[in-house]
């Protein structure tokens, strides 16, 4: 279990740990539920070689729940849990954690199984960036420098594939050909985050279901990991939530004939995003809203192929080709996308 100190984490926050549970959750951080004397609480070890600028994150979370606390106060936001000398960041050589409160009465879940799930969890995904929107945009940090940027994925992909004459080149031979021969893609992408009808926002940028907390009834209750808190646009959570709530199987899967795209659970997420967001969607980003999960598939599949190329460094793997799998899947779950919203 990592080589954690948690005798210096529980004294750093007054704590007596009697449990600690590992949460599978994400491929960046690893979390752990601990049972302490003073109630549950939520550790979180953030992967620094994927958040640079830790304190930038501490920062943006504060200011963003500070306006939260002032302009929204019944809204629930998790605020992280302070040390005894005021800190929110632990840090232990060079590893760093924070501790959150473990909301009591909520779940979160690994894969969406239905359509009423999906619709809970983009309109959380969408209050949360309604509420926002009197937020001073301009204070927040770019955590991820250029995150859901499609021409920078697409530059970072031929540079890794211009620097790789390995094996791995020769693998992703087929798929390489496909993704490069897609700038139609990167062209829409362009044309939209330039059009002037196309807003920035605060946006949450990871979407994926296990970051909303659900009640027992399975109503969505709030959002929570809130490291890519930035500045960005609808694309990057409605497309991510389109890629990865609407195909049957996750993106794990590498047996590609047995994906297929859950038509109801794109409906929902549509339906669920405008009930959240309400008024705040001009008509130009509402008719791009397939086109978001184009990109989001798109640039997923990039994403996978760049880190195949590039010896897993971002990643990671556990399977022998394992991200060149991810990107397969990524670029299949993107041709039926296509085949059924043109």
């Amino acid at each position: 279990m990592l080589n954690i100190e948690w005798e210096k984490i529980a004294t750093a926050y007054d704590l007596i740990i009697s449990e600690i549970k590992p949460i599978q959750s994400g491929l960046i951080n690893s979390t752990f539920k601990v049972v302490t004397q003073r109630g549950d609480f939520i550790v979180q070890q953030l992967n620094t070689s994927v958040f640079k600028d830790v304190d930038a994150i501490a920062d943006n979370i504060s200011k963003v729940g500070n306006y939260l606390k002032n302009v929204f106060p019944d809204y629930l936001f998790t605020h992280p849990v302070p040390q005894q000398n005021g800190e929110c960041l632990f840090k232990q050589e060079d590893l760093v954690f924070r501790v959150f409160p473990f909301i009591n009465n909520t779940h979160t879940i690994q894969t969406t199984s239905s359509p009423h799930e999906a619709y809970e969890a983009a309109y959380q995904f969408a209050l949360f960036t309604k509420k926002l929107t009197g937020f001073p945009l301009a204070t927040l940090h770019e955590t991820i420098p250029r995150f859901h940027d499609l021409q920078l994925r697409y530059h970072q992909f031929e540079q890794a594939v211009n620097a790789n004459n390995g094996i791995r080149k020769t693998k992703a031979s087929a798929l390489i050909k496909e993704v490069l021969e897609r700038m139609d893609i990167v062209n829409a992408y362009e044309y939209f985050i330039t059009h002037k009808d196309s807003k920035k926002r605060v946006m949450h940028h990871d979407t994926k279901i296990s970051n909303v907390l659900f009640d027992a009834a399975g109503k969505g209750v709030t959002v929570i990991d809130l490291d890519t808190i930035m500045p960005g646009y609808l694309l990057s959570d409605l497309g991510d939530m389109l890629r990865t709530y609407i195909a049957n199987v996750s993106e794990e899967e590498t047996d590609l004939d047995v994906i297929f795209i859950r038509d109801a659970y794109v409906k929902a997420i549509e339906q669920g995003y405008k009930a959240g967001l309400e008024n705040e969607i001009s008509s130009f980003e509402s008719d791009n809203f397939y086109l978001f999960g184009r990109i989001m598939m798109y640039m997923q599949a990039l994403r996978f192929l760049t880190d195949y190329l590039e010896y897993d460094i971002y990643y990671g793997q556990n399977k022998e080709d394992q991200n060149l799998k991810r990107a397969l899947n990524q670029h299949r779950l993107l041709e039926l996308f296509e085949e059924l919203y043109p």
